[in-house]
């Protein structure tokens, strides 16, 4: 009976440990993704206290700059840890970029924050860190939620 409980633990932190952000859509810059959660410009700080409200939503944090040179799971997203331009004691976040959204911000190559970009908060598990996919640095309002671009 003992060893049962501890598996689950270990299956657990496996799970968070592997854990990938969604692949984004092929044609992500036309897919409807819904509105952002509202015009406040967070923090990671922010998120990670508010993320079980945050979950699945859309936000705005103005980033100072992507640390390191960022991992590429093979799911076209490449993860970094990013510091935004908040002066808080925690500024830095896991962030997920797609290829595009790095080329056209520049923000991987030059120091050219802070820049303000939007990021759908994923949550794994309540206990790991959220994982913050950048949608784009654009919003445009329709129907269907909204369009996000570069």
């Amino acid at each position: 009976m003992r060893s049962r409980i501890l598996v689950f633990p270990l299956v657990a932190l496996v799970a968070c440990l592997t854990a990938s952000v969604p692949a984004a859509e092929p044609n992500a810059k036309s897919a409807a993704r819904p509105a952002p959660f509202n015009e406040k410009v967070y923090t990671f700080q922010q998120i990670e206290q508010e993320k079980s409200n945050l979950k699945d939503r859309i936000v705005r944090v103005e980033i100072s700059k992507l640390l390191g040179e960022g991992e590429d799971k093979g799911s076209g997203m490449v993860r970094f840890i990013a510091k935004d331009s908040s002066k808080s004691t925690t500024p830095y976040g896991q962030v997920a970029f797609p290829r595009e959204g790095l080329e056209k911000t520049g923000l991987q190559k030059e120091e050219k924050g802070p820049l303000i970009i939007y990021f759908q908060v994923h949550v794994v598990a309540p206990n790991a860190a959220a994982v913050c996919e950048a949608v784009g640095t654009k919003f445009s309002p329709d129907a269907k939620g909204g369009r996000y671009e570069w």
